[in-house]
């Protein structure tokens, strides 16, 4: 499937041409796949999670939960994009803080 081609949610059937002849369900799927995630939005799902921001050097941030020894760092600027490494441990850490 070339990178012009969306499926369509509500009509089932294949949409041509630029995101704006989508529909909206196709918008979102699509800015969210092609949009990275922002370091702010990391920080507001560890939050939600319980953890605390302990401060950090720079624009380093120590994140620390009740339950776990060890704390998860985020480094970047709030409008940052989040690389790969960051978001699996933030992951990981979510899924470990709810056993």
């Amino acid at each position: 499937m070339g990178s012009n081609f969306k499926i369509c949610q509500v009509e089932s059937a294949y949409s041509v041409g630029k995101q704006k002849d989508a529909c909206s369900p196709c918008l979102t799927l699509t800015s969210k796949l092609l949009m990275p995630k922002k370091i702010r939005e990391l920080i507001s799902e560890l939050e939600k999670a319980g953890f605390v921001n302990r401060g950090g050097k720079g624009s380093h941030r120590n994140f620390v939960h009740p339950t776990l020894m060890k704390p998860v760092v985020i480094s970047g600027q709030l409008g940052a994009d989040v690389q790969k490494y960051q978001e699996r441990a933030v992951k990981a850490a979510i899924e470990e803080s709810k056993k």
